[in-house]
């Protein structure tokens, strides 16, 4: 009979646990240093317990941030309970916000109180905002990573303004357009800043099919589906006086989909 072959996970994860169960940690460790986060994260909850417990601590503190985010909560709850403060602090202080606002419900209270200290208070400012907002919801997955302009401006001084940022957000495909009081008034996507004529005002070209806010207080199911609709990859969030509160990306739509797969699974 022909051997089945194996994919590149499970090939991965039978080496990882031959490792593992030969007490061979520095070989497990080896195996697991190229790999993504993303990729170690599905190793860690294909693993026992046990064996999370012996692997964990080898992973870098910068890594265990990032795979932390990744995980399932119950992983995540395991993994968390056996670090010590000063190591949740180094894994967590380099997270965006809207990742760590994820994490900080399931972490220690003096965890969050050391790791809030060593936040500015402009990103602590911006998790709190988020963490006020129900976990489920847009405002809950929402991050504060966003680019502004006003609507007086020109084409001409936004290009400006994006070359002295040097690095913008990830996924930014739009930047908003909000009035003193930082009221929402519309979007413009990056490619018509790109082919505009630099003397053009921003309000005159204001994206209507990009300018629909996502309220804060939606569910993220429906939130998912507006995506998937609209064929986005970023949208801008308001709270209920109409102020811009953050931004979702299709990143976190993501999310949002494979965790409702795996509760489907479940």
């Amino acid at each position: 009979m022909a051997e089945v072959e194996l994919t590149t996970f499970e090939a991965s994860l039978q080496n990882l646990m031959i490792a593992l169960e030969a007490s061979n940690l520095d070989e497990a460790k080896a195996q697991i240093k190229e790999l993504y986060p993303g990729e170690i994260s599905r190793l860690l909850e294909a693993l026992q317990p046990k064996d999370r417990s012996i692997l964990w601590p080898s992973i870098g503190a910068s890594i265990q941030g990032e795979v932390l985010k990744e995980v399932s909560e119950d992983v995540q709850s395991q993994l968390i309970s056996e670090m010590s403060v000063d190591t949740l602090v180094k894994a967590t202080a380099k997270l965006d916000t809207d990742d760590l606002a994820d994490i900080v419900p399931n972490l220690p209270e003096s965890a969050v109180h050391s790791l809030l200290l060593t936040l500015d208070f402009k990103h602590r400012e911006h998790l709190n905002k988020i963490l006020s907002y129900p976990e489920d919801s847009a405002g809950g997955l929402m991050n504060t990573d966003f680019i502004t302009v006003r609507p007086d401006v020109t084409i001409r001084a936004v290009t400006r303004y994006l070359r002295l940022l040097k690095e913008m957000p990830v996924d930014t495909d739009q930047v908003f357009v909000v009035d003193r009081n930082y009221n929402f008034l519309g979007s413009l996507l990056i490619t018509t800043i790109l082919t505009e004529e630099p003397e053009q005002t921003i309000l005159s070209l204001i994206d209507v099919d990009h300018s629909k806010p996502i309220s804060a207080e939606t569910d993220e199911s429906e939130v998912a589906l507006l995506f998937e609709e609209r064929n986005l990859i970023s949208a801008p969030v308001i709270d209920e006086n109409n102020q811009l509160v953050g931004r979702i990306t299709i990143d976190d739509v993501v999310d949002v989909i494979r965790d409702q797969a795996e509760h489907s699974v479940m």
